[in-house]
């Protein structure tokens, strides 16, 4: 098994992190059509542990409102 550094596994962090947030931000999408900019923002500063909660949310969603509800009650549980 090769050595990773701790440079690389945030590397690879990110890159679980920013893929996640691009298929979810294309679900999204195809749910409620297309997104503000600032919602999209908000979606790719999430957590990968928020992006894995917001794909169990994701099917539920029927318009940006729904999303950005979620969203704000997200950022409601971190205070």
């Amino acid at each position: 098994m090769p050595y990773i550094t701790s440079v690389e596994r945030i590397a690879e962090e990110r890159g679980r992190v920013e893929g996640g947030a691009t298929v979810l931000l294309k679900l999204l999408t195809k749910a409620c059509g297309p997104l503000p900019v600032d919602l999209e923002q908000r979606v790719q500063q999430l957590s990968i542990q928020r992006l894995e909660n917001l794909a169990d949310a994701v099917f539920s969603f029927r318009s940006v409102q729904d999303v950005n509800v979620w969203l704000d009650s997200q950022e409601k549980s971190l205070l």
